[in-house]
């Protein structure tokens, strides 16, 4: 397992969706948070933001 900083753009919204299902809610804050991902064998498990 690899935990790393990615691009918002590289998190799959499906797994946002989990944390919120509302996808406005979610374009208000990705583009200005810091995003992480878990990967396995460079697929992305689970992600999160983390905003300023």
């Amino acid at each position: 397992m690899q935990y790393i900083e990615v691009k918002s753009s590289e998190i799959p919204l499906d797994l946002l969706f989990v944390a919120d299902p509302c996808e406005a809610n979610i374009a208000s804050y990705l583009s200005y948070s810091w995003c992480f991902a878990a990967l396995d064998n460079g697929r992305i498990l689970a992600a999160c933001t983390v905003k300023p």
